[in-house]
């Protein structure tokens, strides 16, 4: 978990070097099926790793509240939960190594995860 802040902070910070007075808007991460196993195992591990980040992000973003106000931004919320709910028909029927898996959203769950990270960076904007 150490890592990934490193890292997520690398990408924002390198950001407002490069861009001075830039917006970042960092999404929470979508939900994808605990038996995805494809060329990498992902499984039950990886999602729980995944879910992890999350509140990395949320303290990450509310440090730089102090640092660069107005400049870094919690985007969309609501996707993994909708995904979740909604993998039968938002997701690509994957075939991996531990049966049918969802882990790349296909043509409506790409429109969804659109809408939802598009009202985010809106919300921003305003």
């Amino acid at each position: 978990m150490e890592d990934y802040r490193t890292n997520l902070k690398s990408i924002i910070d390198q950001l407002l070097a490069d861009f001075p007075g830039c917006l970042v808007v960092i999404q929470h991460p979508i939900w994808y099926s605990p038996n995805t196993y494809n060329g990498t195992a992902y499984l039950q591990e990886g999602l729980t790793r995944l879910q992890t980040y999350i509140p990395v992000i949320d303290k990450l973003v509310k440090e730089y509240r102090e640092t660069n106000p107005k400049q870094i931004y919690i985007g969309d919320k609501k996707a993994f939960k909708y995904f979740k709910k909604n993998a039968e028909t938002d997701f690509q029927h994957e075939q991996g190594k531990q049966g049918i898996f969802y882990l790349h959203p296909n043509q409506k769950g790409a429109i969804a995860l659109g809408d939802f990270w598009g009202k985010a960076i809106a919300k921003v904007l305003k």
